[in-house]
């Protein structure tokens, strides 16, 4: 069941507010610097799953932070915490910000 979960939320997290995002990031940059920012960033995920590999191959459980503390030192545990902090609120925000346009679409 957990891995399901797993790849559930992974899912979500990858889809998400990108589905209606991408689409605005095009039109707004226009059609070649959003290939490029696609690629960069499609570039960036596909890095960041397979630092997923690494994860696995930790003893422990652990949070970012944890993870930073271990492969980075403190300094990149304390920038993790923050960015996992500031990460979710600008989840929060985004979703709130698409939910508002919406909204006003009805």
């Amino acid at each position: 069941m957990r891995y399901i979960e797993a790849i559930l939320m992974l899912s979500g997290m990858i889809i998400g507010v990108g589905m209606f995002g991408i689409p605005y990031a095009f039109a707004a940059s226009g059609f070649w610097l959003g290939t490029v920012l696609l690629v960069v960033l499609t570039a960036i995920a596909v890095f960041l799953h397979l630092l997923y590999g690494v994860v696995l191959h930790t003893h422990g459980v652990h949070r970012m932070p944890g993870y930073a503390r271990i492969y980075l030192g403190e300094n990149a545990a304390a920038l993790a915490w923050f960015s996992a902090l500031f990460d979710g609120v600008g989840s929060l925000l985004a979703y709130a910000i698409l939910g508002a346009v919406i909204i006003s679409y009805l």
